[in-house]
């Protein structure tokens, strides 16, 4: 499911940048995925922390923009996720395999997947933001 999510974050991006640039390492993609990554996984820990009453995202030293520490440690909570998704997704060739691979696909196949990645979307922010104004503790 994920590498429909990535698909269609790289055709949107690419579509978005007309002219040909050479993909580097660092892909908007990239970053967009694992930031909605880390929003879900933070949405399901501010669920579960309401349910259960523990303060897990209490714990974490990140307190203001104005701090160079809470940046370190907002780096440091995206990093695994970032080095997850470039390694599966985006280390050498792999994701101009996936494009190949995607490309070959059935149409329904395709439109399925671009479903996939609304409702992803959707969910992503709308989660994000209805856990926060729903489960205030």
């Amino acid at each position: 499911m994920l590498g429909d999510i990535v698909y269609w974050t790289e055709y949107y991006i690419r579509k978005k940048n007309v002219e040909a640039q050479p993909r580097g390492v660092l892909s908007d993609s990239l970053f967009i995925v694992s930031l909605c990554t880390v929003f879900n996984l933070l949405t399901i820990t501010y669920i579960f922390e309401y349910y259960t009453g523990w303060c897990i995202l209490q714990c974490l030293p990140i307190k203001s923009k104005m701090e160079l520490s809470s940046w370190l440690y907002a780096v440091l909570l995206m990093l695994p996720v970032l080095v997850f998704t470039y390694c599966r997704y985006y280390n050498g060739r792999k994701l101009d395999r996936l494009f190949n691979n995607y490309e070959r696909q059935p149409n329904k196949r395709r439109q399925l997947g671009k479903y996939i990645f609304l409702c992803y979307q959707i969910g992503t922010w709308g989660g994000l933001l209805l856990s926060y104004l729903l489960f205030k503790h």
